[in-house]
């Protein structure tokens, strides 16, 4: 009689269901290709990739942004003495990156909006090849990027649609700024308000989250009257808001400069290194017309308003109320000093 051991076949492990799983050898897939290169030599590649900057305009249509120098035409027709005539010339073009304006909402996109994208006008199609070389190159593409706003709101929304990592990519900003007019109305003055208090909101928050900004560019339209040329006008606190990237730098001895707290001027600063101003008011387009009238007023009212614009672009890097408006004074109460009467503006409001 055969006992219950010998009955029972015994177990081959070879035959079981789930011995494929362990006898088959697993073999790692070798990557070929661009994927397959060091990160070292991959970004090396995207950086002569990325050698041309790049624009993005973030500005509704119509929105007039050239500020580039006009065409200039060298020759009259005139005829020399050898009877040459001189020809009409135009002087070479100024060199414009690639450039590309978003006139829609960021964050509200349709498939609308995919079937009128122009692909093959984009600033890059790197980025769409795969998820690897998307994660990889984004950074060299925010960074080669100057992103251009003219209104607060397109700020604010920007900001609140990309990803902060992104955010942090950026290095060239470009700032299109016009503050709201002196209201001949009481009530008016509510508007005025709420456009300075959007203004200040949109670039305290850029400020806080462009944390690797390099390059600051503003164009400053001033409509106030009566125009008054120091840093403590209300129409300046959106840009002094850029004074926390560089004010702890710039302040070690513990005194607190204007625009920063106490808690602000003990981080580390970011590397903004370039800060550029464009000032403009109704006085200073009125007297470039009359340069033919009076040249010596015209040329002191251009120049005063162009060294106050450096006053405010070292305020904005990081310097003293008194180091920023240094050559300003000097200027006023010495060489313009005579044209002070005739000058509709003055420290005090003249």
């Amino acid at each position: 009689m055969s006992t219950k051991s010998e009955t029972m076949p015994r177990s081959n492990p070879k035959a079981s269901l789930f011995s494929s799983a362990h006898e088959r050898n697993s073999t790692r897939v070798k990557v070929r290709g661009f994927l397959g290169l060091p990160g070292e030599i991959r970004n090396r590649i995207y950086h002569y990739y990325f050698q041309e900057d790049f624009r993005c305009e973030i500005a509704a249509r119509g929105t007039d942004l050239d500020h580039q120098t006009a065409h200039v035409i060298n020759g009259l027709g005139i005829v020399t003495e050898d009877g040459v005539i001189v020809k009409y010339q135009e002087a070479p073009k100024p060199y414009t990156p690639p450039t590309v304006r978003i006139p829609r909402r960021l964050g509200h996109y349709t498939r609308v909006h995919g079937i009128q994208t122009s692909w093959l006008n984009s600033l890059c199609g790197l980025i769409l090849v795969c998820k690897q070389i998307h994660c990889e190159a984004l950074a060299f593409l925010y960074c080669k990027t100057t992103f251009v706003f003219a209104a607060p709101r397109r700020i604010s929304n920007f900001i609140q649609v990309l990803p902060k990592k992104n955010l942090s990519y950026i290095t060239k900003l470009h700032l299109h700024y016009a503050s709201y007019g002196c209201p001949r109305r009481t009530k008016d003055c509510g508007w005025q308000e709420k456009h300075l208090a959007s203004w200040t909101r949109a670039c305290k928050v850029a400020s806080k989250n462009f944390v690797n900004l390099q390059e600051l560019e503003v164009w400053l339209q001033v409509n106030a009257s009566p125009l008054r040329f120091n840093l403590r006008q209300s129409w300046l606190e959106p840009l002094l808001q850029f004074r926390r990237l560089t004010c702890a730098r710039k302040f070690k001895d513990g005194t607190e400069p204007i625009g920063c707290t106490s808690h602000e001027t003990t981080e580390s600063p970011t590397p903004l290194q370039v800060v550029k101003v464009h000032f403009k008011t109704y006085w200073s387009s009125q007297y470039a017309l009359a340069r033919n009238a009076v040249p010596e007023l015209a040329d002191a009212n251009t120049n005063l308003h162009h060294i106050f614009a450096q006053a405010i672009s070292r305020a904005i890097s990081g310097a003293s109320e008194e180091e920023s408006m240094a050559d300003f004074n000097r200027a006023w109460a010495g060489k313009y000093q005579r044209w002070q009467h005739h000058l509709n503006f003055s420290c005090t409001g003249w």
